[in-house]
């Protein structure tokens, strides 16, 4: 029997509705009534949960109920994920984009007068880090779009309190959110398609024509916690669109695409962002913009014009579906 865990489960492990508890007690009982092992499906979402109040609470629940870890499974797109239960892990997001891709034809722009794209979603701290720096250092020189949020204040409120639990002085914190203080802040166009489904394609083929015309994407993923794994269209929209980019994620995440087949950027500039997690891994991203910032238009076409197998390894890759996960 299957409980949908990722309809009443938050992103930071939380229960979304005081009654999901009675819902999840529900289920063990009707599992245990029809002899039957308990399937909590996370998938198609990934974000890490094992450590969270949560999961601890369901763990009790269905050790109580007299299930051991071996007669409960948790499918999940989280690829490190490390249940004491069964774990699945499934690449639902690289399976859905080969998919489509084979189907439709993606080519790839060369013009790239913009250095950077930043396109977010949901508010977190390490996005309102990034995006502040975009906004007051390079926003000549970038896509950036803040879309998705929901509760704008109470996302804000949320951040603040996130970047002085990360470390930040107080003036750090307000000087970073000051940027986000008239949401939504963009400055590409309005995608009412966009912001009305976030399912894929929907969440990638709007920004289509951005990545024909920027360089580097700056993706932040969903859950940056220090062993997550978990891909979501926001890494595979650069490679659809055939461009490098800097991932904000767990430690080694970039290692883990390596080990799934994709190949990443090191032969152009450092990634040993890709060594750390958090706010260390922040700054070194920070540093890495720095660099890239002062490069020019003929500087920017040279490089993806050298990188270009790389960017179409990665593209056919995901394309023929040649990624796999032990």
């Amino acid at each position: 029997m299957h409980f949908k865990l990722w309809q009443h489960i938050t992103v930071d492990g939380q229960f979304r509705h005081s009654d999901c508890l009675d819902k999840v007690l529900q289920f063990l009982l009707e599992c245990k009534t029809h002899n039957q092992k308990p399937v909590f499906e996370l998938a198609p979402e990934g974000f890490s949960i094992q450590n969270t109040i949560a999961w601890k609470t369901i763990e009790l629940l269905y050790l109580q109920n007299g299930f051991s870890h071996q007669d409960v499974t948790l499918s999940t797109c989280d690829l490190s994920a490390a249940f004491d239960c069964v774990t699945q892990k499934h690449t639902m997001f690289l399976d859905w984009a080969s998919e489509y891709m084979q189907n439709n034809q993606f080519e790839s722009g060369n013009y790239t007068p913009i250095n950077f794209m930043h396109f977010i979603g949901r508010l977190t701290w390490d996005r309102v880090f990034v995006h502040n720096i975009i906004k007051s250092q390079y926003a000549n020189k970038s896509y950036y779009r803040l879309h998705g949020y929901k509760n704008g204040h109470g996302a804000q409120g949320q951040c603040f309190h996130d970047l002085l639990e990360q470390g930040f002085s107080y003036q750090e914190a307000v000087d970073i959110i000051k940027h986000i203080e008239h949401l939504p802040q963009q400055n590409t166009g309005n995608f009412e398609k966009l912001e009305q489904n976030f399912n894929f394609p929907h969440n990638v083929v709007p920004l289509k024509e951005y990545y024909g015309n920027a360089f580097v994407d700056i993706v932040h993923e969903t859950d940056i916690t220090e062993n997550n794994f978990f891909i979501t269209e926001k890494t595979i929209r650069p490679i659809i669109f055939r461009r490098p980019f800097i991932i904000i994620g767990g430690k080694h995440f970039m290692k883990k695409l390596q080990s799934l087949g994709f190949q990443t950027f090191d032969q152009w500039w450092s990634e040993d962002y890709d060594n750390l997690h958090g706010k260390d891994r922040l700054r070194k991203v920070q540093n890495l913009l720095q660099r890239l910032s002062d490069l020019n238009v003929n500087q920017m076409r040279s490089i993806l014009k050298d990188m270009d197998d790389v960017l179409e390894h990665n593209y056919m890759w995901l394309k023929e579906k040649k990624y796999k996960h032990e």
